[in-house]
């Protein structure tokens, strides 16, 4: 399994989500999903500083949000802080996590409330080109997977974007959680 994995925004041990994906992975390999994709990345980057052996880096559904308007990033964190809840719940609902819920509602312990710093972070982050290059440069091998009916991000802007730093899986058909998107 994984070395190290970072969970999603209001997620919790959700890397069973992604077996298929994790499984090949391992002891220097470095993953996380959406929100946790932006940890991994920071975490691989001091490892490598440090001279640590990272072998790869897995950034499942990376969010990148930040290019956004000042005004839909004050609107995400006004909602947050009137009713985390509420919030949350609509959140899980656009990135299709709702839907498992009301299939298997002991999923519920997958999930948690997710923090304003973290939403701040989330929806302010740069993925720096420097990073990658850097990582590259010193052998760390860059996948990134990508459902291509993402809700909440551009997934094609994230395809050229990763593309030019390591190996894009594209997922025809799928979500931010790179199951099959429901209509």
């Amino acid at each position: 399994m994984v070395g190290r994995y970072f969970s999603g925004f209001g997620f919790q041990r959700e890397e069973w989500l992604f077996e298929s994906i994790l499984k090949p992975c391992g002891l220097y390999d470095v993953a996380g999903f959406s929100y946790g994709a932006i940890c991994a990345l920071e975490y691989a980057c001091e490892q490598v500083k440090q001279n640590k052996r990272i072998q790869r880096l897995v950034l499942i559904a990376p969010c990148m949000l930040a290019h956004k308007s000042q005004a839909f990033k004050n609107l995400q964190l006004k909602a947050y802080q009137q009713n985390p809840h509420a919030y949350m719940q609509a959140f899980f609902e656009k990135i299709g996590w709702s839907a498992l819920l009301a299939q298997d509602p002991s999923l519920a312990r997958y999930t948690h409330l997710g923090s304003l710093q973290d939403l701040q972070i989330l929806l302010n982050y740069h993925y720096a080109p420097e990073k990658l290059e850097f990582l590259c440069a010193r052998g760390v091998r860059l996948e990134v997977f990508i459902g291509l009916e993402d809700a909440i991000m551009d997934a094609k802007a994230l395809c050229v974007f990763f593309r030019n730093y390591g190996c894009v899986w594209q997922f025809k058909g799928a979500n931010h959680l790179l199951i099959k998107a429901k209509k």
